[in-house]
């Protein structure tokens, strides 16, 4: 089984930026591409995953699913994590997956500047204020933190899945 590189940040962070640019060289599993659309009842939950609020109506996150599919690969897994990282961590690792956490830790400036660009509205006090912590968060997992620059080099440095070094 190949290890999943979790990259975990706010909306706004340059997750999904670092994960492009590594698509040649890992299992790409996108997180907003990660949905089923199933018949159901609109009064019956598809669903109790704390992805629930952020698909379309009546989706189902299939996001581990794809993981656990992708780390039967050839080559590492990486994926974005805009929340949901510990519930994420903690499934990924009863199913026997290795995962390597790296949080994305850019200032404030940089992260309303890019949302603002992407959606026409600033960030919620709430990113904001998850931005805040994104570095304590990553010092209590024992996690890299650093810019999607730095997260990005990080990984580049990665050449092979035997390479691959991190706490499950």
């Amino acid at each position: 089984m190949q290890p999943v590189y979790l990259i975990i940040g706010v909306a706004g962070s340059g997750k999904s930026w670092v994960c492009r640019q590594l698509a040649q060289k890992f299992n790409y599993v996108a997180h907003d591409r990660c949905w089923e659309h199933p018949q159901v009842k609109p009064e019956v939950p598809a669903h109790d995953s704390g992805d629930a609020r952020w698909g379309p109506k009546g989706s189902v996150s299939t996001h581990l699913r794809e993981i656990i599919k992708a780390a039967r690969g050839d080559r590492p897994v990486i994926t974005e994590v805009p929340f949901g990282e510990t519930k994420l961590r903690d499934e990924l690792k009863a199913a026997g997956v290795k995962t390597i956490p790296l949080f994305v830790d850019e200032k404030e400036d940089v992260i309303t500047a890019r949302y603002l660009h992407r959606e026409g509205k600033p960030p919620s006090d709430g990113v904001l204020t998850r931005a805040r912590n994104m570095r304590a968060q990553a010092l209590k997992w024992r996690a890299y933190a650093g810019t999607s620059d730095g997260v990005l080099a990080r990984l580049r440095r990665f050449d092979t899945p035997r390479n691959s070094r991190g706490r499950g």
